[in-house]
């Protein structure tokens, strides 16, 4: 799993990008997102997630909010 901080994240449209450690742009979209009830992200969210090579470019899965590095539902 990577850490990294949500750079943006437009709520209309479920779509997003998030700061990996390594400071690659890695593209996150709402289905992604791994949490209860409404999936959504704020700019600064502090993340976890893999990351997956698609025609889009590096593209984050499973993604969790963290709390000082523990993973929060």
């Amino acid at each position: 799993m990577e850490e990294g901080i949500v750079s943006r994240y437009g709520e209309d449209k479920g779509l997003g990008f998030i700061c990996a450690e390594d400071g690659k742009e890695v593209i996150v979209q709402r289905s992604a997102i791994e949490m209860e009830g409404y999936k959504f992200l704020n700019v600064g969210d502090h993340v976890i997630f893999e990351v997956t090579e698609t025609f889009r470019g590096l593209e984050a899965k499973k993604v969790r909010k963290t709390v000082q590095g523990e993973a929060v539902s």
